[in-house]
């Protein structure tokens, strides 16, 4: 019975940890999209796709109101964003799409697939993607703030509530890998390191730096071994 339920959390830890690409560097480079109109600051944008000659303005320069792209948007910093495909480098309210795309996401965040380095706002998706390594090195800009997702899968850093979690520093989901807060059916720590899961509250859990590794109902972290 216990190789069978290992087998079980190997199987889905293998198939969903796919999510673990957020460790790669989210970028965004809009400096190479020109513009009919050169300018360092515009009200608005408009365009068909992030290239001359389908858009008004180029992707460097700050969007102090409303974006939008038929096709897709590149820029250097937006208010509001609408695209199906929005590559923002810094979102300051809200950027809406099929997949979004951000280096500094401070507001809102809606798409079937969001991919944000640091996230200190809200992003709401089916996948929600913070690369773990945006908040190293950071320069501290809205640091003290946990950023939250919300979706089907969610990988990265900060509050996580949805179906299946992992990296966050609190997992609130069916399925819960390596966050420091744990609720939900099925809690492990993976990885065995800092990051894993020091408070587990489950149906079933699993925590290799626990003083009994599997546990009903709730586990813990003995400390770093």
């Amino acid at each position: 019975m216990r190789t069978h339920i290992k087998d079980m959390i190997a199987g889905w830890v293998a198939l969903l940890s796919g999510i673990a690409f957020a460790h790669f560097p989210i970028g965004v480079s809009p400096e190479s999209d020109d513009g009919l109109v050169r300018v360092g600051w515009t009200p608005v944008q408009f365009g068909i796709c992030s290239c001359r000659p389908v858009q008004l303005f180029p992707g460097d320069a700050d969007v102090y109101g409303i974006a939008a792209g038929a096709l897709n948007l590149n820029q250097m910093s937006v208010v509001a964003s609408l695209s199906p495909l929005n590559m923002v480098r810094r979102n300051y309210f809200a950027q809406i799409g099929l997949i979004d795309v951000c280096e500094l996401n401070c507001a809102l965040e809606v798409g079937l697939l969001n991919l944000t380095e640091r996230n200190f706002g809200v992003s709401v998706g089916v996948f929600n993607v913070e690369s773990p390594d945006g908040r190293l090195g950071n320069d501290g800009q809205f640091s003290w703030l946990p950023g939250l997702q919300v979706g089907l899968v969610n990988g990265g850093c900060g509050v996580q509530t949805g179906f299946y979690n992992i990296g966050g520093s609190l997992q609130i989901g069916a399925l819960n890998a390596d966050g420091s807060v744990q609720i939900g059916l099925l809690n492990a720590a993976i990885n065995g390191d800092n990051r894993s899961a020091c408070f587990q509250i489950g149906l079933l859990n699993y925590n290799p730096r626990g003083i009994v590794k599997w546990m009903p109902i709730f586990n813990f972290s003995r400390g770093n071994e």
